[in-house]
């Protein structure tokens, strides 16, 4: 959390997709200097939370993600069976 992302490693072209990804799953646009001037976990954090549209918005689409990602396959798959049954 408190580690810099460019001390570990990180560069502006990795930190492209990063921002192109948190656009896709949590529909916030962060300039590129975001992560230059916010470059660890926490401090990166706020920024997002930041510009949420909704106030709690990143932190409740974060905590469906890591429950997705702890699923066993089988039930992720019954899930999508589900919702595309139910569409």
């Amino acid at each position: 959390m408190r580690d810099n992302f460019f001390v570990l490693g990180g560069h502006s072209l990795l930190a492209t997709p990063l921002l192109a990804r948190l656009l896709t799953l949590f529909k916030i646009e962060l300039p590129l200097i975001a992560i230059f001037q916010s470059p660890t976990i926490a401090e990166f954090a706020e920024q997002v939370r930041a510009h949420e549209p909704r106030p709690g918005q990143a932190d409740k689409i974060a905590a469906t993600i890591r429950r997705i990602q702890q699923m066993p396959l089988s039930e992720k798959i019954a899930v999508v069976n589900e919702r595309s049954a139910a569409s």
